[in-house]
């Protein structure tokens, strides 16, 4: 990638990486190789009545590698790659981080808004999407956003409603390409392990989502770090319920792929089909954000499930409900862990040997040796344990700087190279981190996160609105719940129906529509003249 698009690890810590073994010079597409190789007719991915093996899997994705090739595909072009949680999205992520070419993993919940925007960002010559999903109509979204995304050629469509203008992802990969070409042919494209794997995406402080490179050494080290954390091997099993498309849904991929495990997949958040999955797969390890817990601990027929199978259960994507975790985990033999990361590569978990204390109301330690840590203060100065500050990471799957961004990598990196994460922490005498706060303006939604800007941005637009500011109402399933404190033009009053139905002329990602809103003649102010969210979030409660 060229230099506005992707910040590399300064010479001395690629070479320190190197020499500790935590880089090892290994692409993603040789994991599946060398998986597939070892265990060929192992059961390897599970979707719904869709059961494979590796070598089917691996066939599935050389084919699809092959045919994107022919298509014209080249090292380092960006494919925005929008899928639900099913095969096909692993597929072509598999294949194309095997030729060089960087997939862009879109939210399925993601509109024209967010779309167009990284089209045009990346200058993505290719798109992978289904025909419709859950009354959508993603084709549709496209045409529509064909006239201002001048780079793009390639529509790629999921399932067996392509039509004859685009690019069937199941004649890709139905299609035996593999015949006309020498076995070693797809070596010619393989990447460096140092260059971008894909481009994970963030929610951004301005609304659109920020891409952050993660190169093959960098994402296949985190995931090293996890399995070794977690004790999983070629007999676990792995339960993706978050979206695959997410940093922590696609990690778990990975690591089933180095331990040779078994991955299921499921397109839904059903309780019940959660705990159907864990009993009747056995599940070993799973990530389920608080949400999740939530229902889980709730459920009437709880106790009609053996959960005894669970030797790991991460909860993460929102803040911890510290009494779910101690709950779920008295009702299984394995731990419920509080985990923390980021897609920019920040993860910190307690182990599963800790105190319970620890396990729920902490985010525990680093996972890897080589990642540095310093809190600090408004001056940027170190503070000691005890005293709370701004969390900042160093680290080899810690990235460098976001793709095309230079104003925010000027503000998310201290001239150390430490990324500010806009989380406030507080290290524990015993090592341990817990989370106290949010620097950035950001709601976090069932795991989602929301920039409070730009719905505002968005809301003021509207020809009632005179201000308005946005904050996150607490909630006890979601964690947090958008709110609107709006000040209506002239005296006039605004519904909730009424922006809702504004906000969806506007084509954004459902999940960032306010779900209450409060009428005020003015906001209270900070003693600089700023909107005090603070006190808006006391009058919610």
């Amino acid at each position: 990638m060229k230099s506005e698009e992707f910040t590399p690890w300064p010479k001395n810590l690629e070479d320190k990486y190197m020499s500790a073994g935590v880089w090892q010079g290994v692409t993603i597409g040789e994991l599946l190789d060398r998986t597939a190789a070892k265990y060929p007719a192992k059961e390897a991915l599970i979707n719904g009545p869709t059961r494979l093996t590796y070598s089917q899997w691996s066939q599935a994705v050389n084919r699809i590698a092959l045919g994107l090739l022919e298509l014209g595909l080249k090292k380092g072009d960006k494919v925005i790659l929008q899928l639900p949680n099913i095969p096909e999205f692993i597929y072509v992520f598999f294949a194309l981080t095997k030729i060089g070419v960087v997939p862009v993993n879109a939210l399925i919940q993601h509109r024209n808004r967010e779309i167009g925007h990284l089209l045009n960002i990346t200058e993505a010559p290719a798109i992978v999407i289904p025909a419709e999903y859950r009354g959508f109509n993603f084709l549709k979204m496209i045409e529509e956003l064909r006239p201002t995304s001048k780079n793009l050629k390639h529509i790629i469509v999921a399932g067996d409603d392509a039509p004859s203008r685009t690019v069937s992802l199941k004649e890709l990969m139905n299609t035996p390409r593999e015949d006309k070409y020498p076995r070693d042919y797809l070596n010619k494209f393989k990447p460096g392990a140092n260059d971008v794997a894909y481009l994970a995406l963030s929610g951004g402080t301005t609304g659109y989502p920020k891409a952050i490179p993660r190169t093959h050494n960098d994402f296949i080290s985190l995931n090293n770090a996890h399995i070794r954390l977690c004790k999983v091997n070629a007999d676990s099993a792995f339960l993706v319920t978050l979206p695959v498309a997410h940093n922590i849904g696609l990690a778990f991929v990975i690591q089933s792929v180095i331990a040779g495990g078994k991955l299921v997949l499921l397109t839904g958040t059903k309780t019940e089909d959660i705990l159907k999955l864990i009993q009747d797969e056995k599940i070993s390890v799973t990530v389920l954000v608080p949400t999740l817990i939530s229902d889980i601990v709730k459920f009437p027929d709880l106790d009609k499930y053996n959960l005894n199978s669970l030797s790991v259960v991460e909860s993460g994507g929102a803040e911890a409900n510290i009494a779910m975790i101690r709950t779920l985990s008295s009702k299984m033999k394995g731990r419920v862990l509080n985990v923390f990361g980021m897609s920019e590569g920040v993860i910190f978990m307690p182990r599963v040997s800790d105190s319970m204390e620890v396990a729920s109301e902490t985010i525990g330690r680093p996972c890897c040796p080589e990642d540095e840590i310093k809190i600090l203060d408004e001056g940027g100065k170190e503070v000691p344990p005890g005293i709370e500050g701004e969390l900042t990471v160093r680290g080899p799957h810690c990235f460098r700087g976001y793709f095309k961004d230079p104003e925010e990598n000027r503000k998310s990196f201290n001239n150390e190279g430490f990324f500010h994460t806009g989380d406030l922490a507080v290290r524990r005498p015993d090592g341990n981190y817990k989370l106290v706060g949010r620097k950035k303006d950001m709601i976090i939604r069932g795991g989602e996160n929301i920039s409070a800007s730009e719905v505002e941005e968005l809301l003021r637009s509207y020809e009632k609105v005179q201000d308005v500011a946005v904050v996150g109402m607490p909630d006890a399933r979601l964690g947090e719940k958008v709110c609107a404190f709006v000040i209506p033009k002239a005296g006039g009053k605004v519904s909730l129906d009424e922006l809702t139905a504004f906000l969806k002329t506007k084509n954004i990602a459902i999940f960032k529509f306010p779900e209450k809103v409060e009428l005020v003649g003015q906001f209270p102010l900070t003693s600089v003249g700023k909107v005090d969210k603070k006190k808006l979030k006391e009058i919610l409660k």
